[in-house]
């Protein structure tokens, strides 16, 4: 994809001094009060602190501590440990990509930093996302969590990875791994185990993510739109990305964004950014398209409450009424019929209920589940990594524990 590198917008000293004027316009701080600036990012988005202390940083040498200098190299070396776990996979998983975190921090012109707190990474099919893990087993990456739902009549894993890295108080790394390219929010942008066909560079359509990983990180920012408040990150992420739109890109855009349902999450990205005073430099996005109605999902009604109340303890909190209703339905519904019913079922380690019929060695799994996780009874999943047995929410059903 052509990318407008010329652009003023895209220089490290101009984009320094823009995301450090945006942050006193975004917060109304006075200009002669740049110690306010950090303290206001920590304590109304602290995940932008990263971005705000690398660009004074640059826009004002000298001007900071040594301890936050140390703070912006510690957070280099962490990017770049997630940069080689990339790379590593990348040799074993042909086609694997990342998503989200590691793409958006790409188009971040150097030496302006995005805090990451774990690696998301897309990879093509489900015999890639076990060799994938495998690898990162083997690498001293301890496998945390294991969610799948039904996408397409298919499984869609989503495999969670934790390593320490540094010293005993450093954060800890994370990965994610999938085998779905989208997975939505469950009610407003559906799950897809690809996106929508779109035209590469030399206009052959093709399957799966686009060809510009601008337009999907875009994508990924409608979808974030969706599921929470957008915050100033969120804004300096859109204009970065925005300023390497062309025109082609900006069409497909719009496509995408009627295709998967994302009108209202990039209403809230284009008014995040709106309200940073970052969208003044002429009009970067497309309007927004005018959303088509969906058909509702059909869906037994104890499903489709249990669908609602998973979404909405994802999305909206804890509240003690929906778990009182979720713990009297859940314990009616097994995690199989959950699962087929379209919502998230989670895997629980067999052999952390004393259950180890099948908990292979990594070099002893048998050939035949090398590439596929295979449903085995009403709740028992067998995968590469082990036997995980399927729990549809946070309460363990006590006839688990009984037939463990």
């Amino acid at each position: 994809m052509p990318v407008m590198d010329a652009s003023p917008h895209l220089d490290p000293p101009h984009s320094a001094e823009r995301i450090v004027q945006a942050t006193r316009d975004y917060y109304g701080l006075d200009q002669d009060r740049p110690d306010r600036l950090l303290h206001r990012a920590e304590r109304s988005d602290p995940k932008f602190r990263l971005t705000l202390l690398s660009a004074y940083h640059h826009a004002h040498p000298g001007a900071l501590s040594a301890s936050r200098v140390h703070e912006l190299d510690e957070a280099r070396a962490r990017l770049a440990a997630y940069a080689a776990v990339r790379d590593r996979l990348a040799q074993v998983v042909p086609g694997l990509s990342p998503v989200k975190g590691l793409a958006i921090s790409a188009c971040y012109p150097a030496p302006l930093l995005r805090h990451q707190g774990d690696l998301d990474l897309h990879v093509p099919d489900e015999a890639g996302l076990w060799r994938a893990a495998q690898a990162l087993i083997s690498d001293g990456w301890q496998h945390t969590d294991l969610a799948v739902r039904q996408v397409d009549h298919a499984p869609a894993h989503l495999l969670t990875f934790y390593r320490p890295h540094g010293d005993d108080l450093a954060r800890p790394l994370y990965v994610e791994l999938t085998d779905v390219a989208w997975l939505g929010d469950g009610r407003r942008s559906m799950p897809r185990r690809t996106l929508p066909a779109t035209a590469a560079a030399d206009g052959a359509a093709r399957e799966g993510l686009p060809a510009d990983d601008v337009v999907t990180s875009l994508l990924f920012l409608c979808l974030e739109g969706l599921e929470r408040a957008l915050g100033l990150r969120d804004a300096v992420d859109t204009w970065l990305l925005a300023v390497r739109l062309t025109a082609e890109d900006r069409a497909l855009l719009t496509e995408l964004i009627d295709r998967l349902g994302l009108h209202d999450g990039y209403r809230r990205m284009v008014a995040a950014a709106g309200r940073a005073g970052l969208l003044a430099d002429g009009g970067l996005l497309p309007g927004a398209p005018r959303p088509r109605r969906r058909r509702p999902t059909l869906r037994r009604p104890d499903i489709a409450v249990l669908n609602w109340l998973q979404w909405a303890g994802f999305y909206r909190g804890p509240s003690r009424l929906r778990s009182a209703v979720w713990e009297r339905l859940s314990m009616r519904i097994d995690a199989p019929t959950a699962f087929r019913g379209g919502m998230w079922a989670f895997g629980i380690p067999a052999e952390a209920l004393g259950d180890h019929a099948r908990t292979p060695a990594l070099g002893d799994t048998p050939p035949a589940l090398q590439e596929t996780a295979v449903l085995r009874g009403r709740r028992r999943l067998s995968t590469p990594l082990g036997d995980f047995l399927l729990v549809s929410g946070p309460r363990v059903p006590a006839g688990i524990l009984d037939a463990a």
